[in-house]
């Protein structure tokens, strides 16, 4: 039998994409909390451990967060252009 842990670090942060930006609440876990918490993913995917083992910066968003930070685009693969 597996047991799955994931610490989890939560607080409330400002989201900015472009001229868009909002409060929100960003919880950061392990891949494996995916599956702790049975969570599917409607677009894109979850981060991998091989992501999360190179530092990769990833984020998954709700779909609240998707349709206000990027109300006219799909934000799936964005990247950061301005290096923060």
């Amino acid at each position: 039998m597996w047991i799955l842990v994931s610490p989890i670090v939560s607080r409330s942060l400002q989201l900015v994409a472009g001229s868009q930006n909002m409060n929100t609440q960003v919880t950061g876990v392990y891949p494996q909390y995916q599956s702790i918490r049975n969570l599917e993913v409607t677009d894109g995917s979850f981060f991998s451990e091989y992501e999360y083992q190179m530092g990769a910066r990833v984020v998954v968003i709700g779909s609240t967060v998707a349709s206000t930070l990027f109300p006219d685009s799909d934000p799936v693969g964005q990247t950061d252009t301005d290096g923060q």
